[in-house]
């Protein structure tokens, strides 16, 4: 089972900014800030049901250097999110 930033997952890499993780569908989706260049965490989690999709759009404060980093980390907390590990956060 790989290993992501501390996050066990048990799916498929679809894309290299995407993962199928417990029935949902992670997509990283950081974007640059204009201020400083650092790359944001950004991320879509969709579900099936049935004929249709339901994503949301989750962020957090962190910011990284390079845009590879901050992918890492919005898949990291998108599994986060759906192993209920923000509670705060409801999903699709």
């Amino acid at each position: 089972m790989p290993l992501i930033l501390g996050v066990r997952w048990e799916g498929n890499i679809i894309m290299g900014n995407e993962i199928r993780y417990k029935g949902f569908q992670i997509r990283a989706a950081p974007n640059q800030l204009v201020e400083n260049k650092k790359w944001t965490v950004e991320v879509f989690i969709s579900k099936d049901h049935g004929s249709r999709a339901i994503d949301a759009h989750y962020c957090a404060g962190n910011s990284y250097a390079t845009k590879e980093e901050a992918e890492r980390h919005c898949l990291t907390f998108g599994c986060q999110i759906v192993n209920g590990q923000y509670p705060q956060f409801s999903l699709p």
